[in-house]
């Protein structure tokens, strides 16, 4: 390996360790975080469920953490969750509460 090949590499070594100083502990400052996201259909055929309102529920406590309505195309997310088991319930429509 030639030297300025060795620098190359070496400098890219650098950069990725100062990276993952810089970033690796901010992903450690706060609880992680993540969604839930999907498409709702109507049938097999793939036929989107628009304004079907989606409720995510802490499966443990039962506490509703977040909802979500699909959009024209049936896509609906449900982010800033924590990690954890959920339950996931979709009414058609516009229903205020989730019926389990």
């Amino acid at each position: 390996m030639s030297k300025s090949k060795f620098v190359g590499v070496g400098a890219a070594f650098l950069l990725a360790f100062v990276l993952l100083l810089a970033y690796g502990n901010s992903a450690y400052a706060g609880s992680p975080t993540g969604s839930i996201s999907g498409t709702i259909t109507k049938d097999s055929g793939g036929t989107p469920v628009q304004d079907a309102v989606i409720f995510v529920t802490d499966f443990t406590t039962g506490t509703v953490v977040g909802n979500a309505t699909s959009s024209a195309i049936g896509v609906y997310s449900v982010g800033s969750l924590d990690a954890g088991t959920y339950r996931v319930q979709v009414n058609e429509g516009a229903t205020a509460s989730p019926s389990f």
